[in-house]
């Protein structure tokens, strides 16, 4: 099958990186004890004589970026992020009228296969010049571990992109109210190191949410001696 997409990866197991497939999405299937496939990429580009994959053109307005991915196994979840000359880019997807998002997330089945397009306006660029357009994929963006069963990310949230070109036959339009009102996430942001006490644990951890957890289960299960607190003012 010639599905167009070009790169895939394996997930073995937990620890394992994402093993890049550079031409066929289905050259290296899993093994047994595979946690999933996933292979994704642009649907029929234009191609130089060469076959490398020629820079898209931007000609005003929203731009279409027609896309699709394959997944195999037990990912239950894909999640795409899209970027511009590194700067993430709020997207529709397939349908002008939907709301913007910068990560949406597909529901998938034992074996998968999907088309789609992004639909968006560039916030950057100006007209001549060629940039860096990146797709990233997320596996389960939405897992949390609960702290109880599960107590790492493991495989989840592993990322894995492909990077295409966007040349710019017109500038980019203004974009302070495209996406509607912006939001500060992050003000005032402090980084700090503490021991970590009994104390801590029964305070400042379960003040973050984190019950339940103990000095043995630091030790069990992370091996560390310190935690890193991030403080968001």
């Amino acid at each position: 099958m010639n599905s167009g997409v070009p790169e895939g990866y394996n997930i073995a197991d937990e620890n394992a990186p994402p093993q890049n497939v550079e031409e066929e999405p289905f050259a290296g299937m899993q093994e047994d004890g595979d946690l999933g496939f996933l292979s994704h990429g642009e649907v029929n580009p234009a191609r130089a004589d060469d076959q490398s994959v020629l820079p898209y053109e931007y000609h005003g307005g929203e731009f279409v970026l027609d896309y699709q991915f394959v997944s195999e196994g037990k990912l239950d979840s894909i999640g795409f992020l899209l970027f511009l000359d590194g700067k993430p880019q709020a997207y529709k997807v397939n349908d002008t009228g939907a709301e913007y998002e910068y990560l949406h997330c597909f529901r998938t089945s034992e074996k998968h296969e999907e088309k789609f397009s992004f639909v968006f306006t560039p916030d950057t660029g100006k007209k001549g010049d060629t940039l860096n357009m990146t797709v990233v994929s997320v596996t389960r963006p939405d897992f949390q571990p609960d702290m109880k069963e599960t107590s790492s990310y493991g495989w989840y949230h592993q990322s894995f992109e492909r990077v295409l070109k966007l040349h710019f036959n017109e500038d980019a339009p203004e974009s302070d109210s495209m996406y509607g009102e912006s939001i500060t996430a992050f003000r005032d942001v402090s980084i700090s190191e503490e021991k970590v006490t009994s104390s801590f644990i029964e305070n400042e951890l379960v003040k973050a949410g984190w019950d339940g957890v103990t000095m043995d289960t630091l030790r069990q299960r992370w091996h560390v001696t310190t935690y890193y607190s991030q403080m968001a003012g």
